[in-house]
């Protein structure tokens, strides 16, 4: 019989390793059963950057981030000069979510991502 959460994903009941192994993914443990932290990536940006460089530079965050240990729970890109609005985003997944650490690289407000790490016991980690 397969578990409520596996029926909640959309499972079927002869179908609950692929829901099980769905569920493994988005915590970021592997078919071991292993786990890595999670982080938030922060992505500083020139506003003109155009978008191959922006996948570029995005993948190799993602890269960087998983080196250092990190399962990146999103990538979130932010403009030179860009508020605290701006950074909301960061904010409310460090609230929601039980990441460990920021990963930060390019421009950033880095004074309002300690800010928001210590508020949330987080680690902040410069790439």
């Amino acid at each position: 019989m397969p578990s409520a959460a596996a029926l909640c994903e959309g499972g079927s009941a002869m179908d609950t390793s692929a829901s099980t192994s769905a569920s493994a993914s988005r915590r970021g443990e592997s078919s071991g059963g292993s786990s890595l932290p999670l982080a938030i990536a922060v992505l500083g940006l020139e506003p003109a950057t155009s978008d191959e460089a922006r996948r570029l530079l995005r993948v190799d965050l993602a890269l960087i981030a998983y080196g250092m240990g990190y399962f990146l729970l999103d990538i979130v890109e932010v403009t030179a000069g860009e508020g605290p609005a701006g950074y909301a985003w960061i904010e409310t997944l460090a609230q929601r979510t039980d990441a460990e650490a920021l990963v930060i690289s390019g421009m950033v407000d880095r004074a309002l991502l300690e800010t928001i790490a210590d508020d949330n016991r987080m680690a902040v980690r410069t790439v």
